[in-house]
């Protein structure tokens, strides 16, 4: 299993913004060099997770704070981050939303630029944590929704070694998004494994709940996927429910309490699925979307299936197939 975590810069927040700063959320001295009492207490952290069997992929940061705290502070950051934690079994993915610029920025007039140049950052930071990691952690980049929900490889991709998706928060209507990405990132060569690092969060906007959750992630693992991230609405970034004084820039995705959001019923039924798959062996399964081309129903599956109507839905294995990707 694996957990992933910011190093810091978290997403939907300005580090500089004094709320963040006196909770102890800024891993930067007053000079932008990494805080060694703030990584000590990540160190803690980092080596428990690893010492409970779970292996941490660590962001480096949200890609739109390199324009706030600049390059070198940014490879400042990432010196500490391989440091500290490369000896250990870690994946490390270089920022979070590589092409989402400061909210801002978005309607400026140069908008095409400024995501430009925030790729070739993350391009650079890219190529400082491959030449710097001697162990050679795997690294991975997170991408934005909005640049088709994959990882914008073209900038990059001679240092990445997965592919990471983010397919939206949208629901049952981001399943069959999340598909067709899947399908998409499967054809690139070479081949390489990949992950949906971001799909709806459970109770995000009060909705994508336990059965949303089963229906994301078994269409990507049985589609091919080589991972499903599950995440809650209010655990991402440890909410304090309707009370708490850090504010998303983007607005309230949903007011739960961490603690509450912990108990969601989807981790327990996506934790189960993991289970599962490794009691079947699905290293050794593959992807057929072409095996079942008819329209009459079928009796259930002999093999775990993704089950696919004409008109593209995507439905649990249980219900009427009309087409399907089959797992043989």
């Amino acid at each position: 299993s694996v957990v992933q975590l910011v190093a810091g810069l978290y997403p939907d927040v300005d580090w500089r913004d004094d709320l963040v700063t006196v909770s102890g959320f800024a891993p930067f001295d007053d000079e932008l060099h990494p805080d060694p009492h703030w990584f000590d207490r990540a160190d803690r952290r980092v080596r428990a997770l690893v010492r409970a069997g779970i292996v941490p992929c660590v962001f480096g940061l949200w890609a739109y704070h390199v324009g706030f705290v600049g390059i070198d502070a940014a490879m400042r950051l990432w010196r500490e981050i391989i440091a500290r934690w490369s000896a250990l079994p870690v994946i490390w993915t270089v920022a979070g939303e590589a092409s989402l610029p400061w909210y801002g920025r978005l309607g400026s007039s140069d908008i095409d630029a400024v995501v430009q140049a925030q790729l070739e950052d993350i391009r650079r930071l890219a190529s400082f944590v491959r030449q710097h990691d001697t162990y050679l952690n795997p690294i991975a980049a997170h991408p934005c929704p909005g640049t088709g929900f994959v990882s914008s490889l073209d900038q990059f991709e001679e240092h990445l070694d997965l592919i990471m998706l983010q397919t939206g928060h949208r629901g049952q209507w981001s399943i069959p998004v999340a598909h067709e990405a899947l399908a998409t990132a499967r054809e690139r060569r070479p081949e390489v494994p990949v992950v949906n690092a971001e799909a709806s969060y459970e109770g995000i906007l009060g909705s994508s709940w336990h059965s949303d959750q089963r229906w994301q992630a078994w269409s990507q693992l049985l589609g091919g996927a080589a991972g499903f991230t599950y995440g809650a609405q209010g655990l991402w970034r440890f909410d304090q429910g309707p009370n708490d004084p850090l504010r998303a820039h983007t607005g309230s995705w949903g007011e739960y309490r961490w603690q509450d959001a912990a108990q969601f019923e989807g981790g327990r039924h996506i934790g189960l699925a993991g289970c599962l798959l490794r009691q079947w062996g699905i290293e050794d399964y593959r992807p057929s979307p072409d095996v079942l081309v008819t329209d009459e129903p079928l009796p259930p599956p002999a093999a775990p299936a993704v089950v696919r109507r004409a008109d593209g839905w995507v439905c649990s294995p249980d219900l009427a197939p009309l087409g399907a990707v089959v797992l043989v």
